[in-house]
């Protein structure tokens, strides 16, 4: 086990310290039993880190060498809250705005199937854009297929050939296609690449000096944790290359960094006396934005799923009304509870698919903690 150094003990911020005996306890029996490869979080409440811990090895190839708290790892679709704030960025500075129609940036969007689709269904995943592999349960899927054709010429193009006009405005399909298109609209809006763009307005204001867009030099490969063969093979594929999926899941980044991103938006946009987000931009992407919204989820089949600009409304039994969330695959995650001025962040990566242990389970025990 790591431990980073923290601002306070639990008590002083009203955190019951069993609570943290209880997860330490069921993060360490996931990797005993091979479900986790390895785990790290990080909670902090009233702007003040009580707890920061990691457990297990770095990589699948040598398991002396431990995974830190200052390890790096992609944290796939948490880089989409990042474009979620790059577009408001863009919308508070009047070079767009939330219901602006995309064909009006975009020409592949102006005939009859696209033309309603504004910005606004993007960032919410109601476009009727094409969904990721996997989302509706297939498994008849060319995931190679499907992921190797962003970068290539036409595709924009290529990827509209497959819109679902029947669940446009009814139902939620997770789009990673969506947050690509997002990115090229901040490509084109901003008259910067994506990865400029980014870097300039979030990562240098917010002091996130352990965060890259797939450029991440070569001398930190050695702090990238890699669970299997697979996770690393598709992180070196898609993600070290010049490609649109930067916008959807290419950020790399440390624990401590994604927590200083939350925190930002924890306390709505501010940092260091540095207004990333106004206050009202943050209030407005972390509350719900849909009403009986039909997501399919992975098998969940959802009636009623809320969703904000990017961040995915929790809507559970025992945490705070009014609790966000951004995950990634790999496994990544920020929760921010508002109301109790409570940050948690962790990482998780995976062996097995563990997913309600890994992510609603270790939920359910660091909020059990709040006082």
């Amino acid at each position: 086990m790591i431990t980073c150094a923290a601002d306070c003990l639990p008590g002083d911020v009203r955190y019951k310290v069993e609570s943290l005996d209880t997860l330490d306890r069921h993060l360490k029996t996931l990797i005993d039993e091979s479900k986790l490869h390895s785990a790290s979080y990080i909670l902090s409440r009233y702007g003040k880190v009580f707890s920061c811990k990691s457990f297990g090895p770095l990589t699948y190839k040598n398991s002396a060498v431990p995974f830190g708290t200052d390890s790096i790892r992609n944290i796939g679709s948490i880089t989409k809250a990042f474009t979620a704030v790059a577009i408001l960025q863009l919308i508070e500075r009047g070079l767009i705005h939330l219901y602006q129609p995309v064909m009006e940036i975009i020409g592949e969007f102006d005939d009859a199937v696209h033309e309603r689709i504004t910005i606004f269904h993007l960032l919410t995943h109601t476009a009727g854009i094409v969904a990721d592999p996997g989302y509706f349960s297939e498994t008849d899927v060319d995931e190679d297929l499907f992921w190797n054709r962003f970068g290539k010429n036409g595709w924009i193009a290529d990827i509209l050939k497959e819109t679902d006009v029947k669940s446009f405005e009814t139902n939620w399909n997770y789009s990673s296609s969506s947050y690509a298109l997002l990115g090229e609209i901040i490509c084109r809006t901003s008259a910067q690449g994506y990865k400029e763009f980014i870097h300039q307005n979030i990562i240098r204001p917010l002091g996130l000096t352990n965060t890259w867009l797939g450029d991440m030099p070569e001398s930190c490969l050695d702090r990238m944790c890699f669970a299997s063969k697979n996770d690393e093979s598709f992180f070196m594929n898609y993600y070290r290359k010049d490609s649109p999926l930067y916008a959807s899941g290419g950020n790399d980044t440390t624990l401590t960094d994604l927590y200083t991103f939350a925190r930002m938006l924890l306390n709505y946009g501010l940092h260091d006396n540095k207004q990333i987000l106004s206050r009202q931009s943050v209030e407005t992407m972390t509350t719900n934005q849909l009403k009986n919204q039909f997501a399919f989820f992975w098998g969940q089949k959802i009636d009623d799923f809320k969703f904000g600009l990017g961040a995915k409304i929790i809507d559970d039994e025992g945490i705070t009304k009014g609790s966000y969330e951004f995950s990634g695959s790999g496994f990544s995650f920020i929760n921010c509870d508002p109301e109790k001025e409570f940050v948690a962040a962790w990482f998780v990566p995976m062996n097995v698919s563990c997913f309600y242990e890994a992510h609603e389970g270790v939920r359910n025990i660091i909020w059990k903690g709040i006082q």
